[in-house]
C-alpha cells in the first residue's frame, strides 16, 4: 500500500466523503425511493408500479455511483494483494459500511429503499406476513 499514510488528516477526508454518500444516499436515493414507495401504494398496480420504480431508483443510483469514496474502491482492489490494504479496507468498512454505520448513517436510505422493495415483493411475504395484504392492497 505504498503511498497512503494513515492519519487524521486521511481519515477526515474520508469521513467527508462518506458525508456526501449519506448525503446522496438520504436525500436523493432513499427520499426518492420513500416517495415512488408511498406513490406506489396508492395505485391499483401497486406491486408492478413498485418494480417500474426500482427500475428508477436503480438508475439514479448508478447515476450517483461517483459520489462513493474513490479510495474505498482503490483500497478494495489492493486488498486482493496488498494485507496492509486489506488491514486497513476492514477497519474502514467496519466504521462506514458495517450494519451499524448503515442504520446510524443512512437511515432514510434504508426506510425508503427497504419499503420499496418490500411493496416490490410482497406477494411473496403475504404467506409470512397476512397483514401486509391489507397494506398493499390486495
Amino acid at each position: 500500500m505504498s503511498g497512503i499514510t494513515i492519519n487524521d488528516e486521511y481519515i477526515n477526508e474520508l469521513r467527508e466523503q462518506f458525508k456526501k454518500w449519506a448525503d446522496f444516499l438520504n436525500m436523493g436515493f432513499g427520499l426518492v425511493s420513500f416517495t415512488l414507495a408511498l406513490t406506489c401504494l396508492g395505485t391499483k398496480t401497486p406491486v408492478l408500479n413498485a418494480w417500474f420504480s426500482l427500475i428508477v431508483v436503480a438508475f439514479i443510483r448508478y447515476k450517483g455511483s461517483h459520489i462513493f469514496p474513490s479510495e474505498i474502491i482503490r483500497l478494495r482492489k489492493a486488498a486482493k494483494l496488498d494485507q496492509n490494504a486489506r488491514i486497513v479496507l476492514n477497519g474502514l468498512s467496519k466504521e462506514f459500511l458495517s450494519v451499524k454505520a448503515m442504520i446510524l448513517g443512512y437511515p432514510v436510505f434504508l426506510i425508503g429503499y427497504v419499503l420499496l422493495c418490500i411493496i416490490a415483493v410482497s406477494p411473496l411475504l403475504i404467506p409470512i406476513m397476512p397483514a401486509l395484504e391489507s397494506y398493499v392492497g390486495f
